[in-house]
């Protein structure tokens, strides 16, 4: 379940974005995470935008993508 940002967040990061120069696919994906963030922050009770929650944020991104690896090579 997507959570919405506040249209401020959402303005600041698509300035931040643009001011990149990003490529649009990259910024679609840029957006996506985002999202994913946001939903962790929510899922987990971390305050929006807390900056140690990226910390966790990331540590579960690793562990998600380290276990299914290690899935894939069980299951083969």
């Amino acid at each position: 379940m997507f959570h919405k940002a506040p249209v401020k967040l959402l303005n600041s990061y698509s300035n931040f974005i643009k001011s990149r120069d990003t490529v649009f696919y990259q910024a679609v994906n840029f957006s996506k995470w985002f999202r994913f963030y946001r939903d962790f922050c929510a899922k987990y009770n971390f305050p929006d935008m807390d900056p140690d929650s990226l910390a966790h944020y990331l540590q579960k991104v690793v562990d998600y993508y380290f276990y299914s690896i290690i899935r894939l090579y069980v299951i083969f």
